[in-house]
């Protein structure tokens, strides 16, 4: 992870253990896959994976309306990492 995230080697990561009653609910794993996802457009809708989604919603970042497989993945090539991904959303009011 080094290599890749911290500046060739002159940075730091830090490592959580996703199993810690702290992280419950907000760890997710990585979905490695070439597949693409399919998105498109029309008269100010958007959709994407099987979702129809007003694109006024997506840019007032109302991050809920998108779905969450978007975050999720990768290229087969960096399976090796083995990627837990954590995610919480803002909530309301903050």
């Amino acid at each position: 992870m080094r290599a890749y995230n911290s500046d060739s080697h002159a940075g730091l990561v830090v490592g959580f253990n996703e199993n810690h009653p702290l992280f419950a609910g907000f760890c997710f794993e990585v979905e490695y896959s070439d597949t693409p996802f399919k998105v498109s457009a029309n008269d100010g809708w958007v959709w994407i994976l099987g979702a129809t989604i007003r694109d006024k919603d997506i840019l007032e970042s109302k991050l809920k309306a998108v779905p969450f497989k978007l975050f999720l993945r990768k290229r087969p090539d960096w399976q090796h990492e083995q990627e837990v991904r954590l995610i919480a959303l803002p909530q309301e009011g903050n």
